[in-house]
């Protein structure tokens, strides 16, 4: 995604800028030439101006003004040089560099010189006419003359002013200010905010060309801030060369003897027999080094083209790619074309428009080495992947093994900077060994790429084994310090051997830090997102390897490349442990409706498989690849493409509209498929289907966890209307409430894993029972006792009282838990609370107590929350129902939760992981948001709490995070993270400028929970995070269906079983069940089964594919955070 994104051949947002770049720092100059003295520097200082960087004449991107001929409002005003003193020529000539737009039609652009004139001048629809002269009644001339035309077609070259002397004061500069017609376009003019100079800098490139003997080569870089000029250029006593010096940027090749041992090396510049530089460079020993580039195009399901066209550029870049490498295998082996397909999405489309002869063409070709598969399906936002999701990652990989393709070793996601360390045993687990990173690369920017904050500054060209969290296994990570799109248009473009200067400066830079290693990972896409093969790429490689001896040139697949790596230098690579935390997560709460009913799907599905193995295993069986099909639309919805390039510019256009409801379709289709599986299993399972009046009802209460719970469960009143009274299957009262909204709350107690309680619900009275009441304002149990702020309505005071009436919130900052705050803009100092307008007693206890608020909410028409307190334990329940309002100025949602525990220490719930954040964040990672599962714990030994959230995916600690610009440049991103306990949900925005939603509107619900308690167990942060977002399911049922006995129970229980499901087993009509436990604890465990499941049964250990593996003897001992598969046969 993403090169694109500020090209100004497309309505963009612009990056401000602020730090000017400058040629001089890296020069050696001496005896600077004598210019004429009526030529000044056009450009000297800005004064106003939209700013963004740009490619010019000269090397690099530079700061530039812009002006477009789009409202007639734009317009860019900046200073000269001053006038001498003593200057006394009738005119004076002033250059500035600047670029003109084509292709955009002709459109008329104003320059004013001290107010006077203005000067007017066209561009025109095409590259021809590269020079030009306008002249204005007052003497005022302006010419242009073109010393660049760009990949685009756009000139760029320099501005002559020539000013006559009635202008000019003596000691004072002229003010010139660019304004455009009112033309509708987004035809430009730049200006680059760099002053010209002449100077002359050397480099040593660290290369050997195959010449007899090998020769190196020196880049002698000089500017000419003057008339074009014929000079000499020596270097040593044995070369010299002649060289026409035009105006501005100029560079020469020189070849010279190699060296053993570092030197200087000297280059003069002379015009006639004066000589005008010297300059200087450190000459080294060149070192062998290969640059192996991985030929590939970057998958945006969208965002270029409408997905639908993205998926057949995909499928003909298959067919090109395989074509393109049939056709080289006539060339050296190192130049053959190869083929990484980044994503497995259009591969399974692919498969199935091609049938079996284009699978075998596939395998072929995969089998040949040509075509390098990788093991994701999408491009995924992993830190918004449930633990499951994240393998579900891989299972097309898995289908394509089946089917007789060789496993899949490597992964490669692109565009995104940073991941979850849930990914690391994710992809180990998948028999993934390698992870190629390609982040978008993007060096106008300050951190080298878009809201990729210090990802590639940390990790560019560092390969490293990222090791997970168990420590039992690793994946061998490298992200490419030119990322993927270094080969785009507004980068290099196309590679052709011409460009050697930008590829051995980027050898030259690795020198500078040291890189160990002898190759070198280069992604190479062209043609933008969801580009085409580079039909000429094996011919330049081999070109190029003809010309230089070193750095050579190898296309590979990434599994070539990372296994080469891994034989030459493996034993040197470094091991790091920790998180990667996400830095464009956040993009997804600018759909934070559907990014909740996207995470609520992932469990809905668990329960579903788990409801299914437990009650019909042969219909699970046979509806599988129905579940297939649900995972993938999981996946696919958190994959990174929200929508198209111009989202936020154009919201309305067609492009975004269609766009966004195919993404939208997906999660509907998600959704769709899982109410059709519920329903099935209503059917098959033969279910009541009604409840009338005055009549008894029963009801199977399911456990789908591995946890013996005990809790409330909410029966809705459509089941239980009339009917107050619940008995157990003894015929004993249980509690019962009934609740404002109609629903019947039951308190279950004991209820064993996978298994189910038949309770009754007849006519009679509710039996009370547990010990929650609600005042006007504030809540209590035996737990708990919590008081509302009457003017934010947040919870201002928290008591615990087991622990010596321990006060929970922090109320320095924020006004208290659950407190509201909307960011008008990007300054999160201007964030505005909630007021209240009402707050009744909603349920008065004992069972179930709540309060209901209504309150004015800013960036909403309303904002409606319920706080709940359950009368059997220490848990505290959020419910906040937004009605947001359409904004498309830049705004953001957080729900501050300040929690008062010094010293607590804190964990995030990434899934496979739990992370201190800290001190287990790895350098480089996001430390201004984090992107947890469901929950997050603050232990210390005299108090435990879990703070839930089953909906919004993204949390600040501390602080709400800040997009403001910094001295022109887009926002900063935290080095270090100060401690804190103040837990921030990061409910929603419209912070980015493309692919993300421009705005949301409608009803948005926010849900939170928090569970308090003695016990200072690690695991249970992964308990309360079950048993918040997998609740007790309610299944009516006929009474002569029998109830479920506890299938399986995992000893000791914090050990968590994260699936179980039903296989096809060995024997026909006899299934087979898999269950996956993760060790939470923190410690090793000794698991022992129990349960129905482990009697007569064979255990194994198994993996993905549910294979059979080796056989396993009870009790089995699991390490800390490690995940386990398990096969019961």
């Amino acid at each position: 995604m993403k090169t694109r994104k500020i090209c100004l051949t497309r309505k963009r947002w612009v990056i401000a800028a602020g730090i000017l770049i400058t040629f001089l720092a890296a020069a050696t100059l001496l005896q600077p030439q004598e210019r004429p003295r009526p030529w000044f520097n056009g450009y000297k200082e800005t004064v106003e101006s939209q700013k963004l960087y740009y490619h010019s004449p000269y090397p690099g991107q530079l700061p530039v003004l812009l002006v477009r001929a789009s409202d007639g409002t734009m317009k860019a005003v900046w200073k000269t040089d001053s006038i001498p003193q003593d200057f006394g020529a009738e005119e004076a000539v002033f250059v500035f560099m600047g670029g003109l737009a084509t292709a955009k039609g002709s459109h008329r652009f104003y320059l004013a010189v001290n107010g006077a004139g203005p000067l007017e001048f066209s561009t025109s629809e095409s590259s021809a006419r590269k020079e030009w002269a306008v002249r204005h009644p007052q003497g005022l001339e302006l010419s242009f003359r073109t010393a660049l035309v760009d990949q685009f077609d756009e000139l760029f070259g320099y501005f002559f002013l020539k000013v006559p002397r009635r202008f000019l004061q003596p000691g004072q500069p002229l003010t010139l200010e660019l304004t455009a017609e009112k033309g509708g376009s987004s035809d430009w003019v730049m200006v680059f905010e760099q002053p010209l100079s002449s100077w002359a800098r050397l480099k040593a490139l660290p290369a050997l060309l195959n010449t007899r003997p090998p020769r190196q080569p020196l880049l002698l870089e000089i500017s000419n801030f003057g008339p074009p000029l014929a000079v000499r250029v020596k270097a040593g006593p044995k070369v010299e060369v002649r060289k026409m010096l035009e105006t501005g940027y100029n560079q020469v090749f020189l070849e010279v003897e190699p060296v053993s041992q570092p030197q200087e090396i000297e280059a003069s510049v002379y015009r006639g027999g004066e000589k005008l530089f010297t300059a200087r460079a450190e000459q080294k020993p060149v070192r062998p080094v290969e640059l192996w580039l991985l030929p590939h195009s970057h998958l945006d399901i969208g965002y270029s083209d409408y997905q639908e066209e993205v998926e057949r550029k995909q499928w003909q870049n298959i067919e090109t790619a395989m074509e393109l490498a049939e056709k080289s295998q006539s060339l050296p082996p190192e130049a053959r074309f190869k083929w990484n397909v980044e994503q497995l999405w259009h591969v399974e489309t692919y498969l199935r428009q091609k049938g079996e002869e284009g699978k075998q063409k596939l395998l072929r070709a995969v089998k040949n080495g040509w075509i390098g598969l990788q093991a994701t399906l999408a491009n995924e936002l992993t830190g918004l992947g449930h633990p499951e999701e994240l393998l579900e990652l891989t299972a097309f990989a898995r289908k394509l093994q089946a089917e007789g393709f060789p496993p899949i070793t490597t992964a490669m996601i692109t565009d995104i900077p940073s991941y979850s360390w849930s990914l690391v045993p994710a992809l180990a687990l998948a028999g993934v060994r390698y992870f190629s990173s390609g982040p978008n690369y993007m060096p106008i920017l300050p951190d080298g790429g878009d809201r990729v904050g210090w990802a590639l500054k940390t990790w560019a060209d560092r390969p490293f084994y990222w090791v997970s969290p168990s420590g039992q296994d690793k994946v061998l990570f490298w992200m490419a310090g030119r990322g993927y799109s270094w080969f785009h248009g507004l980068n290099l473009g196309n590679f052709r051997v011409e460009r050697k200067r930008e590829i051995l400066e980027y050898l030259e830079e690795l020198e500078r830090k040291n890189y160990p290693y002898s190759l070198v990972q280069v992604r190479y896409t062209v043609g933008g997102d969801n580009g085409p093969p580079d039909p000429d790429l094996s011919r330049q490689v081999a070109d190029w390897n003809r010309e230089f001896l070193t750095p050579r040139l190898v296309i590979a697949t990434s599994e070539q490349l990372f296994q080469e790596l891994e034989k030459r230098h493996g034993r040197e690579i470094p091991a790091v442990r920790g998180d990667f935390s996400g830095y464009w997560e956040d993009g997804a709460a600018s759909t934070a409706r559907e990014t909740a009913w996207n995470r609520n799907l992932s469990e809905r599905l668990l329960q579903l498989e788990t409801l299914y193995s437990l009650l019909i295993p042969e219909e699970f069986i046979n509806r599988s690849p129905d579940f297939y099909e649900a995972w993938r639309q999981v996946v696919l919805f958190h994959e990174h493409t929200w929508g198209a390039h111009d989202s936020v510019s154009n919201p309305d256009g067609e492009n975004a509209v269609r766009q966004w409801a195919y993404k939208k379709a997906i999660l509907e289709k998600g959704l769709s498929l899982a109410a059709e599986l519920e329903n099935n299993l209503k059917l098959k399972v033969g279910l009541a289907a009604e409840n009338k009046k005055g009549s008894k009802v029963s009801l199977d209460i399911i456990n789908t966890t591995s946890l013996t719970r005990s809790e409330t469960v909410f029966i809705p009143a459509e089941i239980s209307a009339g009917l107050n009274l619940a008995l157990d299957e003894n015929d004993r009262a249980l509690p019962s409430q009934r609740l404002a909204d109609g629903s019947l709350a039951v308190a279950v107690s004991q209820l064993a894993p996978f298994s189910s309680r038949r309770i009754r619900l007849t006519t009679g009275s509710s039996w009370p029972g547990g010990q929650a009441r609600a005042n006007e304002n504030s809540l209590e149990n035996n737990w708990l006792r919590l008081q509302l702020d009457l003017e934010t309505g947040a919870v201002r005071s928290l008591v615990f009282k087991p622990a010596g009436n321990l006060e929970l919130v922090e109320t320095g900052k924020f006004s208290g838990l659950n407190a509201y705050l909307y960011v008008p803009g990007t300054d999160p100092t201007r964030a505005q609370p909630a007021r209240v307008r009402q707050i009744s007693v909603l349920e008065p206890g004992p069972l179930v107590a709540s309060l209901a608020l209504e309150l004015e909410a800013p960036g909403c028409r309303s904002l409606k929350t319920i706080i709940r307190l359950s009368g059997l334990e220490g848990r505290v329940d959020f419910l906040n129902r937004l009605d947001k309002i359409k904004v498309r100025e830049k705004e953001s949602v957080h729900l501050a939760f300040p929690f008062s525990l010094p010293r607590a220490e804190v964990r995030l719930d990434l899934g496979w992981a739990t992370v201190n954040p800290f001190f287990e964040e790895i350098p480089g990672a996001c430390l201004d948001f984090f992107s947890v599962q469901k929950a997050v714990s603050l232990r210390r030994p005299d108090v435990n709490l879990t703070w839930v959230t089953p909906d919004a995916p993204l949390v600040e600690i501390g602080d709400l995070t800040d997009e403001r610009n910094v001295a022109g440049f887009p926002r900063a991103w935290k080095k270090e993270l100060p401690p804190s306990t103040t837990i921030i949900s990061y409910a929603l925005n419209n912070y980015w400028h493309t692919n993300y939603k421009a705005d949301q509107e409608g009803e948005i619900e926010l849900r939170y929970t928090l569970f308090l308690n003695l016990q200072p167990d690690p695991a249970l942060l992964k308990h309360q995070a079950l048993r918040a977002c997998q609740p007790l399911v309610v299944i009516p049922v006929e009474e002569s269906r029998i109830p479920l006995e506890p299938v399986i129970r995992v000893e000791p229980e914090r050990v968590v079983a994260t699936r179980l499901k039903a296989v096809a087993g060995t024997a026909p009509g006899k299934p087979a069940w898999l269950l996956r436990l993760y060790n939470a604890s923190g410690q090793p465990e000794e698991v022992q089964l129990k349960g129905l499941l482990s009697l007569g049964r064979k255990i194994y250990l198994s993996n993905l594919k549910e294979e059979k593996l080796a056989p396993v003897n009870l009790p089995l001992t699991i390490l800390p955070w490690s995940t386990v598969t398990l096969r019961l046969e």
